[in-house]
């Protein structure tokens, strides 16, 4: 399945996989400290390697996850002047609220709310113009502005 990104929250999403590394590396040398101090404590429960082993495991998984969503992403460049509402679209309602179509996981820091093209909300608003009528959740919203 491909996932779509901004460019900006793919970087982000980079980021993290490069700290959660980090962090396994860290974990390795933690884990090796506590062997040979629970070699010293023979025959003694040693928690302190259960719980590295345990943070090693979760990091592990969490490292394929964003390895699997990297090498299935596609980075999208918003359309400058798009008269439909696109990711990176920035959509104002009659009621005054403002929200920015992001990518599939919203990460970088943006001056907007920010709501995924792959959330329900998103999945709504893609594809409309302005002045067009969206309804969401037993509710209608009008377009008032889209840039």
């Amino acid at each position: 399945m491909k996932h779509y990104f901004l460019e900006e929250d793919l970087v982000v999403l980079e980021r993290d996989l490069k700290e959660l590394q980090e962090k396994i590396r860290e974990l390795g040398r933690k884990q090796g400290e506590a062997a040979g101090q629970s070699t010293e404590n023979f025959g003694h429960d040693d928690a302190c390697q259960e719980v590295i082993h345990d943070e090693r495991v979760i990091t592990i998984s969490r490292i394929k996850v964003l390895c699997e969503v990297i090498l299935n992403s596609v980075v999208v460049k918003p359309e400058k002047f798009s008269e439909k509402v696109c990711l990176g679209s920035t959509v104002e309602f009659s009621d005054g609220r403002i929200f920015r179509v992001g990518s599939h996981m919203v990460l970088a820091d943006h001056q907007i709310k920010n709501i995924s093209y792959s959330s329900p909300l998103g999945k709504a608003l893609l594809g409309k113009e302005k002045n067009e009528d969206v309804e969401f959740r037993g509710k209608h919203f009008t377009i008032k502005n889209i840039s």
